[in-house]
């Protein structure tokens, strides 16, 4: 999940509705493409979600492979 429209190489607009723990849903309103730059070194993540109203960018380890 990202927090920032910015940081979208590529975006679409799609509603979601995501449960987190057992009494949160946080709304996802689009999906899309960031790149991440480190040191020269460039990775996409596909497919996040935009939820602005999260707090935080939350990014899935598992799914670097």
């Amino acid at each position: 999940m990202i927090t920032k429209r910015e940081y979208f190489i590529s975006y679409k607009d799609s509603r979601i509705r995501i449960g987190w723990g057992t009494d949160v849903l946080i709304d996802s309103i689009g999906i899309g493409n960031v790149e991440l730059v480190n040191k020269g070194n460039k990775i996409v993540l596909e497919n996040c979600l935009y939820a602005p109203n999260f707090g935080y960018n939350l990014i899935s380890v598992s799914k670097l492979d």
